[in-house]
């Protein structure tokens, strides 16, 4: 039987319009089979809201499955791409996680003060504690116009004194600590640290800010030294 999942969490018909519950469009929802539903321990709860003042908290119930997108917006698990507005990250590939989870592991992050993103300004939220499905990271490279590949792995830093130094060592305007690369919710994400713009498709990185990196993708460290994105 196939199903539409609505955004507030109601379980619809394939062949429904509008949500039973809430009344939202479903046109745009893509059907799933019903036997792909999250199994115990991760049951949906339609009754249970998340205490709020009618912001995004209360669309999803707490123990509803979700999707979070690299840049932080919660979908539901249906979705191919982010819903929000202006955003339309792929999210294919990312993982499904408990949305009380994720509002939790905010929480005692924001309480044990160990928020890194909230250090450097920017919006999009933590990592989820607890998965229902989790893929395997991707081998990331960056590869030099020469064909030279420097594999990056979650969490590095490249630029001249980190690595990949011996090859950006002969670049001036490449930072000793240029960029940190991570693998977040189902992607690569990179985050500029240097005053020395990066850029992404020819899009400027500021300094503090953060970009989904994609395979083929063309980087910059500064304005000179061009690197091509490959995931594996």
């Amino acid at each position: 039987m196939l199903i539409k999942i609505c955004p507030c969490s109601q379980i619809n018909k394939a062949s429904c319009v509008l949500c039973e519950k809430c009344g939202r469009d479903l046109t745009m929802i893509k059907a799933l089979p019903g036997s792909l539903l999250p199994k115990p321990p991760f049951p949906f709860t339609l009754e249970k809201k998340v205490p709020g003042n009618g912001g995004a908290k209360d669309q999803f119930a707490q123990d509803s499955p979700v999707k979070i997108c690299p840049l932080g917006h919660v979908n539901p698990i249906n979705a191919v791409i982010c819903l929000t507005p202006n955003c339309n990250e792929d999210i294919t590939l990312v993982p499904i996680v408990r949305y009380r989870d994720y509002l939790e592991d905010q929480e005692r992050r924001i309480r044990q003060n160990k928020d890194p993103v909230a250090d450097s300004g920017s919006k999009a939220p933590l990592e989820p504690n607890m998965p229902l499905i989790i893929y395997g990271t991707p081998s990331l490279f960056l590869v030099t116009e020469g064909g030279l590949r420097i594999r990056v792995r979650d969490g590095d830093i490249v630029g001249r004194q980190e690595v990949g130094a011996e090859y950006f060592q002969k670049f001036s305007t490449v930072s000793r600590r240029h960029a940190r690369f991570f693998y977040r919710r189902g992607a690569w994400v990179i985050k500029n640290f240097s005053d020395n713009s990066s850029f992404l498709n020819d899009q400027r990185i500021s300094s503090g800010k953060e970009k989904v990196i994609r395979e083929g993708d063309i980087l910059r460290l500064s304005s000179k030294c061009l690197l091509k994105v490959e995931i594996q």
